[in-house]
């Protein structure tokens, strides 16, 4: 069994930054060629997926992927879509975008006093929309603890003051949009480990309007700009349905990790609560 590095469960413990990281150079990967529970194993080793570059995988999917600038998808003739991730810009905000991506609901409850407040003191000083998006991913990774709940609603969430990945992209999108800054949330798949073979999990994440272009951001492993691990099935607000999520194969194709950097040192283990809701 790998050694954990996560935060407790227990209820009483103070809110700490997530450690999701294990150091199990040794890891022998038998991976099978299906889709178990909330995983995805691959055949060729991921590594640590916090230093990814670029990526390329082929993946069987029902969901037909978005293809934008810095995740291009192509289908192919055996009807698998291949995937090229590079760790970046996205596509232009359009004006529509902007105002989608400010408004508050029910679920991204921007103008809640407490969590408006508490927003605008975590990007105090912050220079420009990317020093404030940084703030903001720091405040969450040092407030918000992780542990899996159910929560809907973003000032609940910072009320609470924990959540799992859906909660932390819950909450950060609310509160970049209390500080004015277009936010949006992603589903899709990220690059972990899993009882020693490596894999993708089930995911939530976000995107963030900077420079006129979707940057995405991943609060939940404390990223200013996600790995290129992360595969899009959506992109705004979804709630992934059982026959979407069932029955997904990935081949990895290509991965590069930054210079200096041994790949099969560090591993992220992604736990089996640690995943997006589902509808069914």
């Amino acid at each position: 069994m790998l050694p954990q590095s996560f935060p407790t469960l227990e209820p009483t413990a103070p809110p700490r930054p997530i450690d999701p990281y294990v150091d199990n150079p040794d890891a022998v990967v038998t991976p099978p060629d299906h889709q178990v529970g909330d995983h995805i194993p691959v055949a060729m080793e991921i590594g640590d997926p916090s230093t990814t570059e670029s990526m390329v995988v082929r993946i069987k999917t029902v969901i037909e992927l978005p293809s934008v600038p810095n995740h291009r998808v192509q289908r192919e003739a055996d009807g698998m879509q291949r995937v090229a991730i590079k760790s970046g810009p996205g596509t232009t905000v359009t004006p529509l975008d902007r105002v989608d991506a400010l408004r508050a609901t029910a679920a991204f409850d921007a103008k809640d006093p407490t969590l408006e407040a508490i927003a605008k003191d975590a990007v105090r000083g912050g220079l420009g929309p990317r020093e404030r998006v940084d703030r903001l991913i720091a405040w969450i990774s040092s407030h918000i603890s992780y542990r899996l709940t159910s929560e809907t609603v973003a000032s609940k969430v910072l009320a609470n003051g924990y959540g799992d990945c859906s909660e932390m992209a819950l909450l950060f999108v609310a509160m970049a949009r209390a500080v004015g800054i277009p936010a949006r949330e992603v589903t899709g798949l990220a690059g972990t480990h899993i009882e020693g073979t490596s894999a993708f999990g089930f995911h939530a994440w976000a995107e963030v309007a900077i420079g006129g272009r979707w940057l995405q951001v991943d609060p939940t492993w404390n990223e200013q700009v996600a790995d290129a691990s992360h595969i899009m099935l959506f992109e705004g607000d979804h709630d992934l349905t059982e026959d979407e999520a069932k029955d997904i194969a990935i081949t990895i194709v290509d991965i590069k990790h930054a210079p200096d950097v041994d790949a099969r040192r560090v591993v992220r283990e992604l736990p089996v609560y640690m995943q997006i809701k589902r509808r069914r």
